[in-house]
């Protein structure tokens, strides 16, 4: 038997503009959420930001977002097989 995790690709579409970025491992997650817990609150957008532009999302693009779509995203990128709430 064998199991073979592949890499994944999340593809964001903002303002009809797509972006792909890779999906996080589970450690790049960890790391970032302990990192995120020594950040002022007025700087985790930036965070948050830094981090995603490490996984191929530009920063611009994230910081065109309005806050309904980027707490939305957020949920997408921890939970990617789960069904987006805006979507029919």
């Amino acid at each position: 038997m064998e199991f073979v995790a592949k890499k994944k690709m999340l593809k964001v579409t903002i303002g009809g503009v797509s972006h792909e970025m890779r999906c996080p491992t589970i450690g790049e997650r960890q790391e970032f959420l302990e990192k995120l817990k020594a950040v002022k609150p007025e700087d985790a957008i930036s965070a948050y930001a830094d981090w995603y532009s490490g996984l191929g999302l530009p920063r611009e693009a994230l910081y065109s977002f309005d806050a309904d779509d980027f707490f939305e995203f957020l949920d997408f990128v921890s939970n990617p097989k789960k069904k987006p709430l805006n979507s029919t």
